[in-house]
């Protein structure tokens, strides 16, 4: 595995940008369901809701869209993980974003900030959505590595294809070890479901879990 500098997050916290501005004033959040024919978009502020309906691109359109922000050095390299990974390794649960973790070029800053990213994906015409940014109208939520587990899961990250375009995402072992790491009852069920799914290396998940620590 390829060693890098650690950043220190403010607060004991990546210091994530939701946005590059605020809107009414306050911090959105923001709720995502999908419809059969499209994604519908309910951002609720302090004022009113305001919902935006746009028809539903494929996931590959957005894998190019992070493989374009590879080629360019705007991310180091990626791979997806959170609930989407679920898609690819065993039976689909719901979920409306996809979690893309990310390694950052080095910077001069020990603050890691992901407004180059956000800047590189405005100028491709894509805005952000509360902790999202909308890609080919899929919510994307971009997550800085934020420890050794994190970066070993991007490092070993499995090549695949999708209508022909390369992505990169998570195996089974390092998304159960992350969800175990970070704890809550709906992580917990995933690794479940993962377990039941006969995709996981058991000797290969206590190797990780012991190399870093996570409890079960």
């Amino acid at each position: 595995m390829s060693e890098r500098p650690h950043k220190t997050f403010m607060g004991g916290q990546p210091n994530v940008r939701t946005a590059p501005y605020s809107l009414h004033g306050g911090q959105p959040s923001a709720r995502f369901a999908r419809k059969r024919a499209g994604l519908r978009v309910t951002l609720t502020f302090a004022g009113p809701p305001v919902t935006v309906e746009r028809e539903m691109a494929t996931l590959a359109d957005v894998f190019r869209e992070l493989n374009v922000l590879r080629e360019r050095g705007v991310i180091q390299d990626y791979a997806v993980g959170g609930a989407m990974a679920m898609l690819f390794w065993a039976e689909p649960i719901l979920t409306f974003d996809l979690d893309i973790f990310v390694v950052l070029p080095p910077a001069s800053s020990a603050i890691v900030s992901l407004e180059p990213l956000y800047a590189a994906l405005h100028e491709r015409g894509f805005e952000s959505v509360a902790e999202h940014v909308m890609i080919h109208q899929t919510p994307v939520q971009f997550l800085p590595s934020p420890n050794e587990l994190a970066d070993e899961a991007i490092d070993t990250a499995e090549a695949r294809e999708l209508d022909g375009v390369p992505f990169r995402i998570m195996r089974p072992e390092y998304l159960i070890a992350l969800w175990l790491q970070a704890g809550g009852t709906k992580r917990r069920e995933r690794v479940e479901v993962l377990k039941q799914a006969g995709v996981v290396d058991e000797g290969r998940l206590q190797t990780i879990l012991r190399k870093f620590g996570v409890g079960r």
